[in-house]
């Protein structure tokens, strides 16, 4: 005796017609009987997709057929299974493969080419009935929509009324008025965003409902989608807040996104942050934190320029410490690229002494403020909290040019510090581990000079330090190098991994 699995699906409109599953279930397994056939197992749903594969028991049913080898796989009609050409043909030929046949109840079809033929037929008519539907319902949803009406499911702080003809909405009683107080709040600047989030959280709204409220039109009372081609339209209803409210707190949210968060320079947590750049612009890349949705922070490495480029942090860190451990080969090396440090230190030091010279007239001039102030307390005319507060302010400013020309004035320090170090330590990264944030960074500086970060998501080297460079190709496949130098542009496309 042959074998089948059954398969029903109805939509809302099907069942409406008077399609229902049992209707088709019963016509099934009459068909079933009066042509020999066992039925193994019967799958259905109520469900509406796009494509076969968004219908999860259909895919189930499939797949079974193909499991227990089952003789045919049987529906009411063959729009059931799929709406469009490829689909029923993807579906046919699957089955058709493991010996088992698609087999309408209400559209008897042969195997022949003839058979084949009605078969694409019936899948094409589906396809077109299907897209001029949808056709008739956009241009709908799309008068709707122009009207000032509402063609969706109603957000929060509202619900939806169909009682005039034209669906529209009316607020939802106390979570209307505390979603309007925190739309008013922010933006007048009365609140943050923390803050506004904070309120509605307490009327159980969930957090992603709570990033689209400074950015959904409709608390404005304006329609603005697709179906008005982008343009903001009135609403046949009156917003929770007046339309400049929701254009000022729209404003304010959108460039309070746009703006990444700088962190301090020696910030522990982005220790790179002054030695990569950006690969399209070349700019000094920042570092901050992104809060996901569970309000768990994910460190980035960003250009400030947006849609550059943006990474997670921990891949580059790790590329660094895996690099640092490898001391055997960076040993071999390391002499020559503390000589190339040295002399480039020198040489920028050569090219800076009109920087350095501008510094001693500043530290000089504040000196003599310095002096002036100290004057002026002694006689009188400056009281005592006047004088505190600038002279705090002038020796911390004489302090930081100080360090500066020490900085400009000693390129060698840290260079010789390090071959110290080394001798002490199994590798790099050992070193790098003990050190604070700012000399690690003059670790780097001295062992791999600037660094790029490719759109790759790898570190790739400037040109300004060729004998790391030949370590780095040669023996280290994660970091490659790029074919210019941040100082020269941006790395080109042509950039390779090595190694």
């Amino acid at each position: 005796m042959k074998t089948a699995v059954i398969y029903t699906r109805v939509s809302s409109d099907d069942q409406a017609s008077g399609t229902s599953l049992e209707s088709q279930e019963r016509e099934i397994r009459a068909w079933c009987a009066r042509n020999a056939y066992r039925v193994l197992r019967h799958y259905s749903e109520a469900h509406t997709a796009k494509t076969a594969a968004g219908r999860q028991q259909f895919m189930a049913a499939v797949a079974d057929c193909k499991k227990s080898k089952a003789d045919a796989l049987v529906v009411w009609k063959l729009n059931r299974c799929a709406r469009n050409v490829q689909d029923g043909a993807n579906i046919r030929a699957s089955l058709k493969a493991h010996g088992c046949q698609l087999v309408s109840v209400t559209e008897p079809l042969g195997d022949d080419p003839a058979g084949t033929l009605m078969t694409n037929i019936l899948f094409a008519y589906a396809q077109y009935n299907n897209e001029e539907r949808s056709e008739v319902c956009r241009l709908g949803m799309q008068t709707t929509a122009r009207k000032g009406g509402w063609c969706w499911l109603a957000p929060a702080g509202y619900v939806l009324d169909r009682a005039g003809g034209l669906p529209v909405l009316k607020p939802d009683g106390a979570l209307s008025i505390h979603i309007a107080t925190a739309i008013r709040k922010y933006a007048a600047g009365e609140w943050t965003k923390a803050q506004a989030y904070k309120l509605l959280e307490a009327q159980g709204m969930k957090y992603n409902t709570l990033c689209t409220i400074f950015t959904k039109p409709v608390y404005g009372g304006i329609i603005r989608s697709g179906l008005t081609d982008g343009q903001d339209v009135t609403a046949a209803f009156p917003g929770l807040v007046k339309q400049e409210v929701f254009y000022n707190a729209e404003t304010r949210y959108r460039s309070e996104r746009q703006r990444p968060r700088a962190y301090l320079k020696n910030n522990e947590d982005f220790v790179l942050v002054g030695l990569l750049r950006c690969p399209v612009c070349g700019e000094k890349l920042v570092g901050y934190f992104s809060t996901g949705k569970m309000g768990k922070r994910y460190p980035y490495y960003a250009c400030k320029s947006n849609g550059h480029i943006r990474m997670p942090r921990d891949p580059l860190d790790n590329q660094i410490r895996a690099l640092l451990k490898s001391s055997m080969e960076l040993d071999s090396v390391f002499s020559k690229s503390v000589q190339t440090y040295v002399d480039a230190k020198k040489i920028e030091l050569a090219s800076s002494k009109s920087e350095l010279s501008q510094l001693q007239r500043k530290a000089t001039l504040l000196g003599q403020k310095l002096d002036r102030l100290t004057d002026g307390y002694a006689s009188g005319v400056v009281d005592q909290d006047d004088y505190i507060t600038a002279s705090s302010r002038l020796k911390a400013e004489r302090a930081e040019i100080n360090s500066r020309m020490v900085s400009l004035a000693n390129p060698t320090n840290f260079a010789d510090m390090l071959i110290c170090l080394r001798s002490r330590f199994p590798d790099f990264q050992s070193i790098y581990d003990i050190l604070p944030v700012d000399k690690r960074k003059h670790c780097l500086m001295t062992l791999f000079g600037g660094l790029i970060v490719g759109k790759d998501r790898k570190l790739y080297l400037d040109r300004r330090h060729p004998g790391i460079q030949s370590f780095l190709s040669d023996h280290v496949g994660q970091i490659g190098q790029g074919s210019n130098s941040p100082h020269n542009g941006p790395p080109n496309a042509g950039m390779m991994r090595q190694g």
